[in-house]
């Protein structure tokens, strides 16, 4: 039994992970994304696992990458990635962060604090980045 299955599904699984990986599976998924809010183009490569939260305050330049795993979170404020940006996998960029200015009350009650994130041309994030609210990365920066 199982090998008529493995038999039958087998084309199947070829053609996913040929497309999955193919330009053409890229330009499906930016169009779905451009048309949740994203502002992307055709060229940026998102990888698998990629959370976009607050799709509508994402924008990715030109020529970008977004690695697997990455999460984008922006809520209130933007995020702005410039052109042929490359970010590696697992990182993670927040517009948001808690406000923790008296120490008598638990950080929890104290609010939030959104700031944009942007992210200049020509830049390489590394592996594992955490990248907070407010924070600008200037053109070229490693």
């Amino acid at each position: 039994m199982y090998n008529i299955f493995s038999w039958f599904f087998m084309p199947f699984y070829v053609i996913f992970r040929y497309l999955s990986s193919s330009r053409f599976y890229f330009k499906i998924k930016n169009r779905i994304y451009f048309n949740l809010g994203v502002n992307i183009n055709e060229d940026v490569i998102v990888e698998r696992y990629v959370d976009l939260l607050g799709m509508k305050n994402i924008s990715i330049g030109n020529g970008s990458f977004v690695g697997k795993g990455c999460r984008l979170v922006a809520y209130n404020e933007k995020i702005s990635i410039g052109k042929n940006v490359l970010i590696a996998a697992n990182t993670i960029i927040l517009t948001r962060s808690h406000n923790f200015k008296d120490n008598n009350t638990p950080i929890n009650k104290q609010g939030y604090n959104n700031k944009p994130v942007i992210i200049g041309n020509d830049v390489w994030i590394g592996v594992n980045c955490v990248i907070l609210c407010g924070v600008i990365i200037g053109e070229g920066v490693i």
